[in-house]
């Protein structure tokens, strides 16, 4: 992965600007296409498109502890 900074909001996938797209198609390992159809899917929410590529067998590399290295909590709120 490139040494892109984290987006502005951390738990939101903004696709209106191609650094976002990249930063997010990288993190998750997938191609833009297949981040534009997650978040066409399920939304915005950086854990809700985690989860619904993982539901859809994507290449995500990403374990849930380097998911949580940014130091961000993506857990549903209904945990915390």
């Amino acid at each position: 992965m490139t040494n892109q900074k984290v987006p502005e909001d951390p738990k939101m996938i903004n696709l209106q600007y191609p650094k976002e797209r990249n930063y997010w198609s990288q993190r998750f390992s997938v191609s833009i296409p297949e981040l534009e159809k997650a978040v066409d899917v399920v939304g915005h929410s950086v854990a809700k498109v985690k989860n619904y590529l993982k539901s859809k067998n994507s290449k995500i590399k990403m374990t849930n502890s380097e998911f949580a290295k940014d130091g961000n909590d993506y857990s549903p709120s209904i945990y915390k």
